[in-house]
């Protein structure tokens, strides 16, 4: 039987456990995963307010864009984005998004 994997695990399964079940944010023993409202990022200034971009680290699985679906994530994420600010010497602001709308499919 596979471990079921919280929301907030899933996307802390790969560093923290090795963890091979995880494909695109899916993982087997997961059910019911909540419907995302809310999208949370961390957004690094560049040369001004107007100049901002996507923050992400890279994993042994490559790029990971530092983004969330709630606070508990964002809070595992925050040290990331701090190395990042404290290594760029650029200011990272946490932004909050509440507009869904669907445009398509895959």
């Amino acid at each position: 039987m596979v471990e079921p994997l919280t929301p907030v695990a899933l996307y802390d399964a790969i560093d923290t456990r090795g963890d091979k079940r995880l494909i695109y944010g899916c993982a087997e023993g997961v059910r019911n995963m909540p419907r995302i409202e809310e999208m949370y990022a961390f957004v690094a200034e560049d040369s001004g307010p107007e100049d901002e971009g996507l923050i992400g680290t890279k994993t042994e699985d490559g790029w990971m864009p530092l983004v969330g679906a709630d606070m508990a994530r964002i809070e595992s994420l925050k040290p990331i984005a701090r190395g990042i600010a404290a290594a760029t010497g650029k200011k990272i602001k946490i932004l909050r998004f509440t507009q869904r709308e669907e445009i398509g499919g895959v």
